[in-house]
């Protein structure tokens, strides 16, 4: 049955707008020994709170830069840093054509816990992004998922009330928040999947 209440679609970034690879770029520096998985390199790193003040703006990506190369004993200038940093992400074939769809008939929204490196570089590579008018972004609003201001700030972004909103993310903790924020939401768990549960819904356009 169609949910006539959901009049914004809000998405995360990374790992559902554009995939991630773990094992490239800055990260193949980290591993050693027994090889950790991408989502033990990822809960690791979004629990490290010097990772978390620079997602959330409060120190410049040069600092950022300089601790993270001295945690791992690299020596590395800031512009092949910053290559190396960058160079995780892969497209996820789908999704682009997704958005575009959706995009037609409802308000479209983004909210990712992101630094400015990653969101700098990713605004001149990934063309979805130019879909999204008013997008949150941590390191801007100084706060990380699941936060429940981040989830009203992303329904102001586009002028919606949070229980008109859809939000779609691939960490079970961000679904939740957005739940528990009076969303609808769902966990991501790649397109075609996605585009299915949308289908279920009846969301128009697709």
């Amino acid at each position: 049955m169609q949910d006539k209440t959901i009049k914004a679609i809000i998405f995360d970034l990374g790992r559902v707008l554009v995939d991630v690879d773990l094992t490239k770029g800055i990260f193949k520096y980290t591993l050693s020994g027994e090889t950790p998985s991408e989502k033990e390199v990822l809960d690791s790193l979004m629990k490290d709170s010097f990772y978390q003040n620079y997602a959330c703006g409060r120190f410049p990506a040069e600092k950022f830069q300089q601790e993270f190369c001295r945690r791992l004993n690299l020596a590395m200038d800031f512009e092949t840093f910053k290559k190396e940093w960058n160079d995780v992400f892969k497209p996820l074939p789908g999704m682009e054509k997704l958005v575009r769809q959706v995009a037609k008939t409802y308000k479209i929204g983004l909210l990712s816990d992101i630094g400015p490196l990653h969101w700098t570089h990713l605004q001149e590579t990934l063309a979805v992004l130019n879909l999204f008018p008013n997008p949150v972004l941590s390191f801007r609003i100084g706060l990380l998922k699941p936060d429940k201001k981040t989830y009203l700030l992303a329904a102001d972004s586009v002028e919606t009330a949070p229980d008109r909103c859809l939000f779609i993310d691939d960490r079970e903790i961000n679904v939740q928040g957005a739940a528990e924020t009076g969303m609808k939401a769902l966990l991501f768990e790649g397109p075609e999947k996605l585009r299915k549960e949308l289908q279920k819904m009846e969301i128009s356009g697709l």
